[in-house]
């Protein structure tokens, strides 16, 4: 069993009693398409996923003067639904078109009360993005030093950190290259060498077995 972070792997284990889960991280090859920051912050998700945290965010964004874009779905295959009134929200776009309005963005943000990993966090990472997370275990694992945390359930938490670094062009500068060297340590390259030691402990295990036949 394998999972994307070292958190998510404690969940499976008290939630199921596995042991011996190995920790192999998303990766992302995402290269930005330019380095020139706009002003806005941006966040994509499935939204109606309550686990997304939509509703803060749209809170968070009457509560600060920095424009925020959001993308992706608020309607859910099983009726779910959440209204997003005070966000810019693009709608569902396409990963070129989601990817063209990250990298213009100088700050990311992700709401979630639950995230495995939060790959979209990492490509704004690689993107040059700072990043404005909620303050869960996983994304404290992954982005610890490099990030500005947030209470999940508190939307001026949010603005307020927004606010903050909209004002600081230096901290907006220090953290999203802090953020950038972090993303590097989750290449594609990292990941295929984790997934071939686990393949090949399993091939050795099965050897032994069929040996012992």
């Amino acid at each position: 069993i394998v999972a994307p972070s070292r958190s998510h792997a404690e969940v499976l284990s008290r939630t199921y009693g596995i042991e011996n889960i190995d920790v192999v991280h998303n990766a992302s090859r995402h290269v930005p398409r330019r380095l020139n920051k706009e002003n806005y912050c941006f966040g994509a998700a499935r939204w109606w996923d309550e686990g997304k945290n939509g509703a803060v965010l749209d809170e968070a964004a009457a509560l600060t003067g920095y424009r925020i874009i959001t993308a992706g779905a608020t309607q859910g295959p099983n009726g779910q639904h959440v209204e997003l009134r005070h966000v810019d929200h693009r709608g569902e776009l396409n990963h070129a078109e989601a990817m063209a309005l990250l990298d213009d963005a100088s700050i990311f943000v992700s709401p979630s009360v639950y995230e495995p990993f939060g790959l979209a966090a990492l490509e704004a990472a690689r993107s040059g993005a700072v990043l404005v997370l909620s303050d869960i275990p996983t994304y404290r694992e992954l982005w610890h030093d490099v990030a500005v945390f947030a209470d999940p359930a508190n939307p001026r938490a949010f603005a307020t950190a927004i606010d903050v670094l909209a004002a600081d062009r230096r901290l907006r500068r220090r953290l999203a290259l802090a953020a950038q060297e972090r993303s590097r340590q989750f290449s594609i390259a990292n990941q295929s060498r984790s997934m071939l030691s686990i393949y090949q402990r399993v091939l050795e295990r099965q050897s032994e077995l069929t040996a012992a036949e």
